[in-house]
């Protein structure tokens, strides 16, 4: 049985014991496992330690209880595993960041699904996920330049490696190179990829393009996307696939959000071949997940452009940048409408209307003033991770029920660092259940 099945048997262990006091060590009995493997792969695979995650499972489903019941607190807290109702009150507001009854009043909603690692942590490949922390490392840097970005990694690898020799520096028949890649001139269209190799403290260079760095310490989540057999140049697409799959489906999924560390490839040699490469996407722990808020949207109009069939998506996107560009508009507005439905193959994107905007002879769509459920990720890139979440909540949740088809606002407010300065939130239509849908109009 693989770390993964076990981590599972453990997380299912606790599921049905959610309510009763929970032994660790029967915890890593049902897992088999010895306790102190429990803890270092249960926080590898799920992001928590046990009892981080036993706590905020716990208070999830309590929350549930003290938003929809009248129950004292002091039957959810016994009920919840906590031994005293000021026990359960000090664990619920460290969580979730209010009180039991200040969240009761809220219109805030706080979830911590059960986590399956078998299904979140698979990549393409059936390549898997863990969470590392790395030790900070102080590195030999060596830039390479290049005018275009294809092949810039294996260049870059080859061109330091002669350089080691050039200069006299003995790399180990097994040894780890790490890598990253960097725009050196936007206009230009001049790109560099760092190479780096792990040095001693008395390393000394003076070299113009030649660096000793420190590499800080930091969480990462790890996947190892080359076998001994393969190449570089011919796992390119895997390897951008890995990527993507790391930052659009299971960032979003976890407990992380995006760390402020360096990103970094990791390229290990054996016998002067490239023999394992991995992949290092910096993480930080969330510390304000699963917060779904209930808001009312008072009516807003979009400046809609459509597309359907196989190409829904290139039809609706094109004919809204080209709108953009025609009437010079694509730099002053900053708030962008998208709904999409993958199997009825539709596509709609475009602009939230505002006063100052003049357009005529385009389709509108109107959003209606309506309850919604409201999300605002961290990471934005993959939508159908981060609506299911929306979805999700909406079934178990007994108040609520879903009224309309999700759509999305991208909030840019700077064009400069685009990525960086994007809000992205999702809402779901909904409706309280049994309500008269006149009830906010």
């Amino acid at each position: 049985m693989n770390d993964y099945c076990c981590v599972q048997k453990a997380i299912d262990y606790i599921e049905e014991n959610i309510g009763e006091e929970i032994s660790l060590h029967h915890v890593a009995d049902e897992a088999y496992m010895s306790l102190m493997q429990l803890y270092r792969e249960f926080y590898s695979l799920v992001g928590h330690s046990v009892k981080d995650y036993i706590r905020k499972r716990r208070i999830s489903k309590a929350a549930n209880r003290v938003k929809e019941t009248d129950d004292a607190l002091t039957s959810i807290a016994l009920d919840s595993g906590f031994e005293t109702q000021s026990g359960f009150i000090k664990a619920f507001k460290k969580i979730t960041g209010v009180t039991p009854r200040e969240y009761k009043k809220s219109a805030l909603y706080f979830s911590f699904p059960k986590k399956d690692v078998i299904y979140e942590t698979t990549l393409v490949n059936q390549q898997s996920i863990k969470v590392v922390n790395i030790p900070p490392m102080r590195v030999l840097a060596y830039e390479h330049l290049a005018s275009k970005e294809d092949g810039i990694e294996e260049d870059a690898i080859k061109a330091f490696r002669a350089w080691t020799k050039k200069n006299g520096i003995c790399m180990k028949k097994k040894s780890t190179l790490y890598g990253y890649n960097y725009q050196v001139d936007i206009t230009q269209k001049k790109y560099g990829y760092r190479v780096m190799i792990e040095v001693d403290d008395n390393i000394q260079v003076t070299e113009e393009g030649i660096d000793v760095v420190n590499l800080e310490a930091g969480n990462y989540a790890v996947v190892e996307v080359l076998s001994p057999d393969e190449t570089i140049s011919s796992s390119s697409k895997a390897i951008n696939n890995a990527w993507n799959q790391l930052y659009s489906n299971w960032l979003p999924t976890s407990s992380f959000i995006l760390g402020n560390h360096q990103y970094f490839e990791e390229y290990i040699f054996k016998s002067n071949k490239l023999y394992k490469m991995r992949l290092f996407l910096p993480i930080a722990r969330d510390l304000n997940p699963g917060k779904i808020e209930v808001v009312k949207l008072e009516e807003k109009e979009v400046l809609l452009f459509m597309g359907t069939g196989e190409n829904a998506e290139e039809v609706a996107t094109k004919s809204l940048v080209h709108y953009l560009k025609d009437n010079q508009l694509l730099r002053s507005n900053n708030r962008f409408y998208l709904s999409y439905d993958q199997d009825d193959k539709w596509w709609n994107c475009g602009i939230i209307v505002t006063k100052q905007m003049e357009v005529s002879n385009q389709t509108y769509k109107s959003i209606p003033t309506a309850y919604y459920a409201c999300l605002k990720p961290h990471s934005y890139d993959n939508l159908k991770s981060l609506v299911d979440i929306l979805y999700r909540w909406t079934f178990f949740n007994s108040h609520y029920e879903i009224s309309g088809h999700w759509f999305a606002v991208y909030e840019v407010t700077d064009w400069i660092q685009l990525e960086e300065k994007t809000e992205l939130t999702i809402y779901l239509p909904i409706e309280k259940k049994g309500w008269n849908k006149s009830a906010c109009s």
